[in-house]
């Protein structure tokens, strides 16, 4: 093993486009090791301790114990993501019955916290639930919704779809200063560009976090004192 490797962090992130602003240059970073896997799979190798920091969906920082929340980086909408979206048969109002697709699963939980009825992936339902997934035929699924929509309209609050999170144990100094140069350099490169998302965590996302934190105990997604703590 080069003695340099032993000494870099270890730092993890899902290969989606739409977080390509926040990975600015990691790969390229000689104090990185860059490791880009899917959402689940980033999941459990945080919980397991090989990443010092991954970027995930909020849940995370409530599911699990000794994880904390990088300040001032997140990737969020203030309505529309334009990927996370329920293509259903029927309206929402008569919607009984929803399954996440294959790429989707990261937004189960989002699923729960607004209430809409989400089924195993065995039943015959009404709607799925897709992650920048090509739209379903327009006669068997007419209808579409942006779960980024449906957490405005509840809550009046941005949705927060990734976080950076690490354990306490992780270089915090070192790490915040990484994260927080991928993120300039991402959005200095995105600049003019059209996008739904925007990538710096102000009041309204930490507002967002805390109801989120708080319908998530509701629903039984977390411990009941679970709550986002900051580096």
């Amino acid at each position: 093993m080069n003695l340099m490797d032993i000494h870099r962090i270890r730092i993890g992130a899902p290969p989606l486009a739409c977080l390509r602003p926040l990975v600015m240059g990691l790969a390229d970073s000689p104090a990185v090791e860059f490791i880009k896997s899917p959402v689940q799979e980033l999941k459990d190798q945080f919980a397991q301790g090989v990443m010092d920091a991954a970027l995930l969906p909020p849940f995370v920082a409530l599911e699990q114990p000794g994880c904390r929340v990088i300040p001032g980086i997140c990737l969020a909408a203030e309505q529309e993501t334009g990927c996370a979206r329920i293509n259903s048969s029927v309206p929402l109002d008569r919607l009984s019955s929803l399954r996440a697709d294959s790429g989707a699963e990261h937004l189960r939980e989002w699923a729960i916290v607004l209430d809409l009825p989400l089924a195993s992936d065995q039943e015959s339902c009404d709607a799925v639930l897709v992650h920048d997934a090509p739209p379903c035929s327009a006669e068997t699924h007419p209808y579409h919704y942006d779960l980024g929509v449906m957490w405005r309209e509840r809550t009046d609050l941005p949705m927060v779809l990734f976080i950076w999170v690490c354990r306490s144990r992780a270089p915090y100094p070192q790490l915040r200063r990484i994260l927080a140069q991928a993120q300039q350099e991402g959005m200095a490169e995105e600049a003019g560009a059209a996008s739904y998302f925007h990538y710096r965590m102000a009041s309204q996302e930490a507002d967002s976090l805390r109801r989120l934190a708080t319908l998530s105990i509701q629903h039984g997604l977390c411990p009941p004192d679970a709550s986002i703590i900051y580096c």
